[in-house]
């Protein structure tokens, strides 16, 4: 990485330099030779090296893929299973809010069946008579008193 900013400098310097001189006398100057630069050659001891985490370790290289892949899938379990555990309350609280409506109102729905996801019929009990209301995605109707 130094010798990059190194080279850099030394590129960024020769560029400018040369216009700048010849700037101030008015008289063009002959291109100077650059200086050739060898890199220093890369032993053991001056070898860029990696961070721990990036390092392959031999005897197990593949234990923290495995720990990291099952801690994700059980990560996803749990929150699947949240999600059907939050469906199944709120199903139970429809349910019981349904009952304590009956049991309060003088309406009361006996039993609903869906048909096809649009038409669903209703058999509701309204002040001792029971009626069967058909409901479809134009509109509900009454089919008849039972």
């Amino acid at each position: 990485m130094d010798y990059l900013f190194f080279t850099l400098f030394v590129c960024l310097t020769c560029t400018f330099s040369g216009p700048l001189a010849a700037a101030d006398n008015g008289a063009p100057s002959p291109p100077a030779e650059k200086p050739l630069i060898v890199p220093k050659p890369v032993t053991p001891a001056t070898a860029p090296t990696l961070p721990k985490e990036l390092e392959d370790d031999s005897n197990g290289g593949d234990s923290r893929f495995l720990s990291e892949l099952l801690n994700m899938v059980t990560s996803l379990g749990l929150i699947v299973a949240a999600m059907f555990g939050v469906a199944w309350i709120l199903k139970r609280m429809m349910a019981q809010r349904m009952e304590q409506a009956n049991v309060t109102s003088s309406i009361k729905i006996l039993e609903r069946r869906v048909l096809t996801p649009k038409s669903v019929v209703y058999l509701i009990e309204v002040e001792g008579k029971r009626i069967l209301i058909g409901e479809s995605h134009t509109g509900m109707t009454k089919l008849t008193d039972l």
